[in-house]
């Protein structure tokens, strides 16, 4: 059962969440097997523990998989930033699962001491906040991120934002909000679903897609799970695999055909609305930074339909994911030198590999891709091409060396 949370303005889930799925190739073997845990993405907001394809693809490879649900949105990252609702109640969900699996996966065939945490997107995310964590330290042995880490501005609130969305939420609901503890009593006595409801007032700027509730620096906690902002805090000296699809910007554009006025947004006031596009509402891009990306990517013309794939390509894959993935391998490289190749898992150069996509890849699991540019086009429904087999278990970091040099050093072209 997947936590509560709101799909399509429909609310769906249940507050009972907390469960672990174990998937075992046999429950006796003569030597463990590793084990992946995998934590499903969404934005924080959304999703469930469970593959979108088979587990019995790992289980073939005699690997224990293990899925897990976490509280999600305000339920699992509301927070008034002080030592009562210091917030991350959904990563401490998740910490409390790895403490599970080091506890109990040798009686479903499991090696405790070969556990590699795998997540995409805010799954991606959470595996880099346990590396920083000193809550996880020792749970896990190596970490996937794909398409996402914690270093990414959308994968956390700033310092204010996150107690005046708790206020905001509380005085919809009718509780106090002078006093934290009466505010948390209040809100407790709240069904679920009816909480959730709230989340509706805080609608999600189309060109922003920001997700509302994120996990926070709760260094006000007496037992902080995030003491301090996660590029300042040390990552395990762990083996950690991350990249990342070629048009992951397709994410920020692909909405753009229902909303035809971002595109005279965008061209009108871009100076203001890049940041913001970029999921980076804090920083400053000066007017002469500003020109320059806008020269870089769209030359001279303005800002129309015709240029959505340059706008895909200016989202994430320069200013957004190059910098943050850098960011992070700049801080592991005296342990981990390999460079890491950003490259499409499917080898359709017209359309490129979109968020996600390695993951479902991965699953060999059948999916939809839409084309770019045509909006009435029909979509291209794919059967994944899957990496050999000896390439497979080396790609998601079962078996990697201590400075994380895979055999061949990337992922394989697939035709």
């Amino acid at each position: 059962m997947h936590h509560v949370q709101i799909v399509s303005n429909a609310v769906i889930g249940s507050e009972d969440c907390l469960y672990l799925s174990i998937y075992t190739p046999r429950l006796n073997p003569r030597k463990p097997y590793p084990v992946l845990v995998y934590i499903h993405g969404g934005g924080f907001e959304f999703g469930m523990g469970e593959f979108t394809g088979r587990p019995g693809y790992f289980m073939d490879h005699n690997i224990v998989v293990v899925t897990l649900n976490y509280r999600l949105g305000l339920m699992g990252f509301l927070s008034m930033e002080d030592s009562v609702l210091s917030g991350n109640m959904g990563l401490k969900d998740q910490n409390m699962a790895l403490k599970w699996i080091q506890r109990n996966i040798k009686n479903f065939g499991g090696d405790a001491k070969r556990v590699t945490i795998y997540g995409e997107s805010a799954g991606g995310a959470s595996v880099y906040y346990h590396m920083i964590s000193p809550w996880s330290k020792g749970l896990f042995h190596q970490g996937i991120s794909q398409s996402g880490t914690a270093l990414t501005p959308w994968a956390s609130s700033a310092p204010g934002v996150g107690r005046a969305r708790a206020i905001k939420i509380a005085k919809m609901a009718g509780c106090p909000t002078k006093n934290t503890k009466s505010m948390l009593n209040c809100l407790q006595q709240l069904d679920g679903r009816d909480l959730m409801r709230l989340t509706k007032h805080f609608p999600m700027n189309q060109l922003e897609m920001r997700p509302t509730f994120t996990p926070i620096v709760d260094s006000a906690a007496k037992d902080p799970f995030l003491p301090e902002e996660p590029h300042k805090l040390k990552p395990l000296p762990v083996p950690w695999l991350t990249g990342c699809s070629n048009m992951e910007g397709i994410i920020k554009t692909a909405h753009f055909s229902k909303f035809p006025n971002h595109y005279n947004d965008m061209d009108s006031k871009f100076m203001d609305i890049f940041p913001t596009f970029l999921f980076n509402d804090n920083i400053t891009v000066s007017k002469d930074v500003a020109l320059k990306i806008r020269k870089y990517y769209f030359g001279n013309e303005s800002i129309t339909p015709a240029m959505t794939r340059n706008m895909t390509n200016a989202s994430l894959s320069f200013l957004l994911l190059f910098y943050y993935f850098n960011y992070f391998l700049n801080i592991l490289n005296s342990l981990m030198p390999p460079p890491a190749p950003c490259r499409s898992t499917s080898g359709l150069s017209n359309l490129g590999s979109l968020h996600g996509e390695s993951m479902r890849m991965e699953n060999k699991s059948l999916h939809i891709v839409f084309t770019l540019e045509q909006k009435n086009s029909p979509p291209l429904f794919l059967n994944q091409i899957l990496i050999p087999q000896t390439y497979h278990v080396r790609y998601f970091g079962l078996f990697l060396d201590k400075r994380l040099r895979l055999e061949p050093s990337y992922m394989p072209e697939t035709n």
